[in-house]
């Protein structure tokens, strides 16, 4: 019985990890065709996870905390990962549609 307790926290920590991995990313992916430019800068799609985990870490028009910086933080270096992995697809839809947030209609 005492090893299935020593599991436990390997688990639960093993759990933790998967749900915190590239949070960013997911994030960006998922707000990006929302993205609002008269509230924030537009967000580009290259990299955009950990570009949102710096922002919420960091960010020059919210002074103060707004209790999201460990968690920024911590995410960081899996969004960069993350990132890394669909870069083919950021690449692409970049070149093709731009920033989020940023209209790319001309003007005729």
């Amino acid at each position: 019985m005492s090893k299935k307790r020593s599991q436990w926290p390997i688990v639960l920590g093993f759990c933790m990890a998967l749900t915190v991995t590239g949070c960013g990313t997911i994030a960006s992916r998922i707000v990006g065709p929302h993205w609002e430019e008269y509230r924030d800068p537009p967000l580009p799609r290259i990299y955009s996870g950990a570009i949102l985990d710096f922002r919420g870490f960091w960010h020059p028009d919210h002074p103060g905390t707004n209790n999201v910086e460990l968690f920024c933080l911590v995410d960081l270096p899996l969004s960069l990962v993350a990132d890394t992995i669909i870069l083919p697809l950021t690449i692409y839809e970049q070149n093709k549609y731009g920033d989020y947030g940023a209209s790319r209609v001309t003007k005729e």
